[in-house]
């Protein structure tokens, strides 16, 4: 859905782990995991193409609790969005430029 939207996460300056390696697809890096994800109009698909060694193959309940946990999924952005817009003029005004736009959970 519009919750999260790659172009405006990834592609914003709050990270430098993912390229855009097609069209509205990016390859980048959560935890261990080297990570492709792709938006079409109603979703976003992921897969793993790759892991930390030691890293056994039945990990995709972790991998999607990873990215869940990175894109910070767990949290209903609009209200928070809607909060900040009254709070700050700036915001109020770039906000309905990004939509879809979500703060990352990264590692310092």
């Amino acid at each position: 859905g519009t919750e999260l939207r790659l172009k405006y996460t990834l592609e914003t300056g709050q990270t430098f782990r993912w390229r855009r390696t097609g069209e509205a697809e990016y390859t980048g890096v959560v935890g261990n995991r080297l990570v492709q994800v792709q938006q079409d109009e109603k979703d976003v698909r992921f897969r793993v193409l790759a892991r930390a060694c030691g890293s056994d193959g039945s990990q995709e309940k972790r991998d999607l609790d990873a990215l869940t946990d990175y894109f910070n999924l767990g949290i209903c952005m609009e209200p928070i969005g809607r909060e900040f817009a009254r709070a700050d003029e700036r915001f109020r005004k770039l906000q309905p430029f990004f939509p879809g736009a979500r703060l990352l959970r990264q590692d310092p």
